[in-house]
């Protein structure tokens, strides 16, 4: 059951807009504090042009290098499967195919 406090629940598609609004605005972040961190690191170490474009494309490269981590680590996590035990704090965990 999902609570009162909440729009969308796990099971919940939001619309088409909502979610190409919600997008684009993830985009816009991640790319603003991919290029606006290395230019203000830049001006504060008086770094020339070609220092800031390998900053920016090291920060790009690593970025790319968690998503890529992240796309192959979440299937594996989807296979876990956690199951509470009773009345017991405990969490089992188990792989299912």
């Amino acid at each position: 059951m999902k609570p009162s406090t909440l729009a969308y629940g796990v099971d919940d598609r939001p619309p088409p807009i909502v979610a190409l609004l919600s997008a684009v605005q993830h985009v816009a972040m991640v790319t603003g504090i991919g290029v606006a961190f290395p230019l203000l690191v830049r001006h504060e170490a008086g770094a020339d042009d070609a220092a800031t474009d390998h900053v920016i494309r090291l920060s790009m490269v690593a970025g790319m290098a968690m998503l890529t981590l992240h796309c192959v680590v979440t299937p594996l996590a989807d296979q876990v499967r956690m199951r509470h035990d009773g009345d017991r704090q405990t969490i089992k965990l188990s792989f299912h195919h």
